[in-house]
């Protein structure tokens, strides 16, 4: 179960609602790390899911076809699994987001309100 490690994996649910992870690339706390999603084909309903260690450029990528899904929702999110209690997180300042666009699928940029 690779306790007291951290790493980094691309997810994307898939139209079914079935959850698909791309590679796990292993961090450290502190680290920075890039996330993205993007529709690659619309025709399919095509999106791809990159999750990037800055430090070395190692990437995790999933992509999938959602089918008939809609996506009609934003979420910046960090998920823990496996996390029994709080002294698993690192003692630092916390989970910063920052640099975050949302793009329209003509690539105009949206300005949402990130709550």
């Amino acid at each position: 179960l690779l306790w007291k490690e951290w790493h980094l994996s691309s997810y994307l649910v898939d139209g079914n609602g079935r959850a698909h992870c791309g590679k796990r690339i292993k961090v450290h706390p502190g680290e920075e790390v890039f996330g993205g999603m993007v529709q690659t084909d619309a025709s399919t309903n095509t999106w791809e899911v990159t999750s990037t260690r800055l430090k070395t450029n190692e990437t995790s990528k999933y992509s999938a076809s959602l089918n008939d899904a809609k996506i009609d929702a934003a979420y910046l999110t960090v998920e823990g699994m496996i996390i029994y209690e709080c002294s698993a997180y690192p003692s630092n300042e916390g989970i910063n987001f920052y640099n975050n666009t949302l793009k329209s699928g003509d690539g105009s940029e949206l300005k949402p309100s990130w709550t």
